[in-house]
């Protein structure tokens, strides 16, 4: 992987919020769905995984001090620190030789009782110590799923490096960000697999926590005398009734038809209407269209605003 900070175009001692806003310009300009570059999903797939480190203080920390190692498989932190405090590395994160650990040459490291193999099993997920099998440190990875899929579930496959590949069910109604622990998942069924989610943002649909807004345009006619309306959901069409004398931004709830997560019940959908003004402007029938529905307001809707009272 790259440099991540390179990746997101920010400094190394970026605060959290220049990070977020940064891996959201550039996951709005690359999101596959609606960029015309190229290799606009190659890129929001970096940018995710970029920001995937950065966004987590304990992974960012982990990275700011051993680099690249830090985001193999399997590594181990106090195994890493052990190895350089014996000898093993002087480069840490930010320096030394390609490893992270200034170049560090095992065949010249003598000790009593000290097996190099054994430290590099602890280290990136090898064979197991002398001794008897211990458990792999979990293992991390990330995927990318459509925003609907992340809504309703779906069974996605992950490939770790060495070829090897599995089958996993993401669960309906996960979050962006959210880290799934699949048990026995890790690479060769030895340790667990933290798994990292990302969402991609959907066009009609917003998010927070269970609930979903859905912008509604509206004509004025719509709007003035009401109407019945087909509007899409997680589940497929229904129809909503729209208020005759409907408002810009009013909202009309739909229960239930929001993200369901298991446990955690299931959120409801919010229409928001959106009054639309025709953009003719410069048509005569539009013109006179809009002179008459001016002249229909019984109250103008600036009546109750009163000019402030001259001074004494």
């Amino acid at each position: 992987m790259k440099n991540p900070y390179d990746i997101l175009g920010v400094a190394r001692g970026a605060d959290a919020s220049e990070l977020k806003r940064a891996y959201r310009a550039l996951a709005r300009k690359l999101h596959p769905d609606t960029s015309k570059e190229p290799d606009a999903e190659a890129r929001f797939q970096e940018v995710s995984a970029a920001y995937d480190v950065l966004g987590d203080p304990d992974r960012r920390a982990l990275y700011d001090e051993f680099g690249e190692d830090a985001l193999r498989q399997g590594f181990d932190a106090e195994q890493a620190r052990a190895w350089r405090s014996a000898g093993g590395g002087r480069g840490g994160g930010r320096g030394g030789g390609a490893s992270g650990f200034g170049g560090f040459d095992p065949s010249g490291f003598q000790g009593e009782g000290f097996d190099f193999e054994d430290l590099l099993g602890g280290l990136f997920g090898g064979r197991a110590p002398r001794g008897g099998p211990r458990r792999s440190p979990d293992a991390r990875a990330q995927v990318t799923l459509g925003f609907r899929d992340a809504a309703l579930g779906a069974r996605h496959t992950l490939h770790f490096e060495g070829g090897e590949s599995m089958r996993v069910n993401l669960p309906a109604g996960v979050s962006d960000g959210e880290v799934l622990r699949l048990r026995g998942k890790g690479p060769g069924g030895q340790s667990d697999l933290l798994l990292t989610v990302r969402v991609r943002e959907d066009d009609l649909f917003t998010r927070d926590g269970l609930d979903l807004t859905l912008d509604l345009p509206l004509t004025l006619s719509e709007a003035t005398l009401g109407a019945r309306l087909r509007v899409p959901t997680l589940d497929g069409e229904v129809t909503v009734r729209v208020p005759s004398g409907a408002r810009s931004g009013q909202r009309l709830r739909l229960r239930g038809k929001g993200i369901t997560r298991k446990g955690k019940g299931r959120g409801d959908l919010y229409v928001r209407l959106q009054l639309h003004a025709p953009d003719a402007t410069d048509s005569e029938d539009v013109r006179r269209a809009l002179d008459v529905l001016e002249r229909a307001y019984d109250v103008h809707p600036r009546a109750a605003w009163r000019a402030p009272a001259a001074a004494a």
